[in-house]
């Protein structure tokens, strides 16, 4: 036990994998209390609109949880010469456990709602979607040229530093948009229904026009 968690990675597999038990537990633990039909989608207001049915609708991110924990696990072993994940690993590490733990809270809060636990969605779903982003923001400059993590366009991948002045400006944009949710939530303007894909836009569209800009002006 002492030599599988004296690596840094070895310890991020395990907390990884613990999301996904506990993902698990809390299906468990609602099941009963559960409608047949689940709800599993919510539109920008709050209110339902699509469920499925048990066990899918229960189990269906607890498994998805698994199954990228899995991906997760494989992505380095697989990453092509060139672009191995060594040189940032401890940051592969921590976005992959932002992942699997912004994912075990996003089921807890499905499953508790679905059992009719009075839960405000745009607030919570705002709220962790902001701390999420910043949390991607701030350790998405610390990436380097791979395949699976980062803003992966054909000009960040064909040049080095088109790839590392695109995270940093990344970064900023993540982080900002990130506190924009946040204070949407709290604000109570996340039941605004045009203000959350406006918000996510930017954050999308901007490194992704920025890694095309750099790459004319630093690689043409």
């Amino acid at each position: 036990m002492p030599s599988f968690f004296s690596s840094p990675s070895r310890r991020a597999d395990f907390l990884g994998l613990l999301f996904v038990v506990l993902s698990f537990l809390v299906a468990f633990w609602l099941y009963p209390r559960l409608p047949y039909h689940v709800p599993v989608h919510w539109n920008l207001n709050g209110r339902v609109n699509g469920t499925m049915a048990k066990p899918w609708g229960v189990f269906f991110t607890p498994l998805l949880a698994l199954a990228l924990w899995v991906v997760f696990l494989v992505l380095p072993a697989i990453s092509p010469k060139g672009f191995r994940m060594d040189n940032f690993r401890s940051v592969y590490d921590i976005l992959r456990l932002a992942v699997l733990g912004f994912l075990f809270l996003i089921t807890s809060i499905a499953l508790l709602s679905g059992a009719g636990y009075p839960l405000p969605i745009p607030l919570i779903v705002n709220t962790l979607s902001g701390v999420f982003l910043i949390v991607l923001g701030n350790f998405l400059p610390k990436t380097r040229k791979n395949f699976f993590v980062g803003v992966r366009t054909p000009w960040t991948l064909a040049n080095d530093e088109v790839w590392l002045k695109t995270h940093r400006l990344a970064g900023w944009v993540f982080v900002l948009g990130g506190l924009a949710l946040v204070v949407e939530g709290l604000a109570g303007a996340s039941e605004i229904a045009w203000l959350f894909p406006v918000t996510l836009a930017p954050i999308v569209l901007v490194p992704i026009l920025w890694s095309y800009v750099l790459y004319r002006r630093i690689a043409q």
